[in-house]
């Protein structure tokens, strides 16, 4: 036998040897548990001071002609108080602090977090010296089934109010009321025209998407 052909058995030995020993001690990754647990109805009747710690507000946005680019990031809440009637959502106010959004990720070169929540700060974007909270109040909500409604409102952003409708599930979790909705909102609607491709020409790749997309979770409590 040449030395090539027993270095090939060699080693091929030893490949069976390391997968017999240590094969059996690697564990396959557990596959994620999908909560199926029925979601409680909310009932009866009350008001609920939304808890502006608990709840979480993520806005999601990228350019038109770039593939796979997204900036995120976040914007936190002022206050916000939500009524129910019978179970029904009937009114809600949410008060937000233009100036805590941020940027968490971003497809720009690295470093780029800072510079990027300062521009959304500036008066390119969401001129939060002059426009320090933007609001959105409940005008209309239709149950679809169960915990699934549909809810439309009147968006505030720099002065300019606009309707919008987006799905949401309302429901009970212990004596809280949780709201998880996502939003699609064009900013260029409330003058946030920056890298718009409606009102500019000849921006190249960095013609900036007018929609954004807002995920949001809102935890309230009843008021005692």
């Amino acid at each position: 036998m040449n030395k090539t052909v027993g270095t090939i058995i060699a080693i091929v030995v030893i490949i069976i040897l390391a997968f017999l020993i240590f094969g059996n001690r690697a564990e396959a990754p557990e596959a994620p548990v999908e909560d199926d647990t029925p979601r409680e109805v909310v009932g009866g009747s009350g008001t609920y001071d939304v808890d502006a710690t608990a709840s979480e507000f993520e806005w999601e946005a990228g350019k038109t002609l770039v593939v796979n680019y997204k900036d995120s990031g976040t914007i936190e809440l002022e206050s916000g108080e939500v009524v129910v009637e019978d179970g029904t959502v009937t009114s809600g106010t949410l008060v937000f602090d233009m100036t805590t959004i941020s940027a968490v990720e971003t497809s720009k070169e690295q470093g780029a977090l800072d510079r990027l929540s300062a521009h959304l700060m500036s008066d390119d974007f969401f001129g939060v010296e002059m426009y320090p909270q933007a609001t959105f109040e409940v005008t209309d909500v239709e149950l679809v089934e169960e915990t699934t409604y549909s809810v439309t409102g009147d968006l505030t952003i720099r002065d300019n109010t606009e309707s919008i409708t987006f799905p949401a599930e309302i429901y009970a979790e212990g004596d809280d009321l949780i709201i998880d909705a996502t939003m699609t909102v064009d900013r260029t609607l409330f003058d946030v025209r920056f890298g718009s491709g409606k009102f500019f020409e000849n921006l190249g790749d960095n013609v900036i998407g007018d929609e954004f997309i807002l995920d949001a979770r809102v935890v309230a409590t009843p008021q005692e």
